[in-house]
């Protein structure tokens, strides 16, 4: 303890010496008789925090954005995108239950006003039939441009609407329910978005945490062979 204390006490009075190195002047006296004892002290220090691995923060933020930035010890800047995924989700949601349920609604509303039935049909069909009052003149439409393979010419395709304004009715909300979809998928690409952005920066952070867990510095004490009256302090760092 008493070499530790006289360690101490250099920082506070150091005084450098023409060589770079720090000497430190004393009177005799129970500091010197220590410091003579014990001729070379060497104390370490390193970096603080510990090597993180970069392939795993970047695995976590891919599966859950600020996942990754959490394990590196930078969560103030991880919960931002821990955020934005979940309102990304919460959108996504949204914009996908409102087009399902737009889809639900014209469809059965076409079921009540022109027979249509949508069971084994694609989308297509759901597009045609608000183009046209009947399936009459859908196909007159497709012979005139000789499109042969696209007539419908079985009796469960057939359609017929009440007025065109029930068709254009439908034809809106039908417009509508893929505008949903359209955005949903926008949010899609934005969740993409936001896991790359937060695995680039949680592999950086390990990265920079590898960096500082090298880092370090060193001192070494002991006694000055050309001053019986002092001791010498070095000090060097690794980065």
């Amino acid at each position: 303890m008493k070499a530790f204390a006289g360690i101490i006490i250099c920082f506070l009075v150091l005084i450098p010496t023409a060589n770079g190195q720090v000497t430190l002047p004393f009177e005799e006296g129970l500091l010197q008789q220590d410091v003579r004892r014990q001729t070379h002290l060497s104390l370490t220090a390193q970096g603080e925090r510990e090597s993180k691995s970069v392939p795993l923060a970047v695995l976590l933020s891919l599966a859950l954005p600020g996942l990754g930035e959490w394990y590196v010890g930078n969560f103030e800047t991880g919960k931002y995108f821990l955020i934005t995924d979940g309102t990304l989700w919460i959108t996504y949601a949204t914009f996908k239950s409102r087009g399902d349920w737009l889809r639900s609604d014209s469809r059965s509303f076409a079921t009540q006003h022109a027979q249509a039935n949508f069971s084994g049909k694609e989308d297509r069909f759901a597009v045609n039939i608000g183009e046209y009052r009947t399936v009459d003149d859908y196909n007159q439409a497709r012979l005139r441009n000789r499109q042969f393979d696209q007539l419908y010419t079985d009796a469960s395709q057939a359609w017929w609407w009440i007025s065109d304004e029930h068709r254009r009715q439908y034809r809106s909300m039908r417009i509508r329910s893929e505008q949903m979809y359209q955005n949903a998928k926008f949010v899609v690409a934005g969740l993409v978005i936001n896991r790359l952005a937060s695995a680039f920066y949680a592999g950086r952070a390990a990265a920079r945490a590898g960096v500082r867990a090298e880092a370090g510095w060193r001192m070494n004490a002991g006694t000055d062979p050309r001053d019986a009256h002092g001791i010498v302090v070095t000090i060097s760092t690794t980065l």
